[in-house]
């Protein structure tokens, strides 16, 4: 985690915050997403960010259920990114509460399946949809 970061966290989550029980309660074991906006298209110029926000979701016991990023260079631009930026987000904020994570460690007790959770739900007929589970 980031150093400034780690300082603006614990200011509210110290013993000495005046609300600090209330904080963590408010950041605490959340499902969450991130969204970035970055001219550059090289992969790189966002793996650092991506990294330290699975960093802070790990620490703070939340679900990462998405990283969408959008590659605009001035306002508006957005909309006419390739990679439909806009529509991805919409599809992830429509899963988010329903967004299954998973962080498997060696000793973790788990079924050999991992959407066996899905089983009694139909697949979805529009090939166009590329919601996750049908991404091509």
């Amino acid at each position: 985690m980031p150093g400034r970061l780690k300082t603006v966290l614990f200011c509210y989550t110290a013993n000495s915050a005046p609300q600090q029980q209330l904080v963590i309660d408010g950041i605490m074991n959340k499902k969450v997403a991130v969204l970035i906006s970055c001219e550059e298209s090289y992969q790189g110029a966002t793996v650092g960010v991506v990294a330290q926000f699975q960093e802070l979701a790990r620490y703070l016991n939340q679900d990462l259920v998405g990283v969408i990023v959008g590659r605009p260079n001035s306002r508006g631009e957005i909309a006419v990114d390739p990679t439909d930026p806009v529509s991805a987000a919409t599809r992830l904020t429509e899963r988010l509460y329903d967004a299954r994570v998973t962080d498997y460690r060696l000793d973790t007790v788990r079924s050999n399946e991992v959407w066996e959770h899905l089983r009694s739900v139909p697949a979805a007929a529009d090939p166009t949809n590329l919601s996750i589970g049908n991404a091509r």
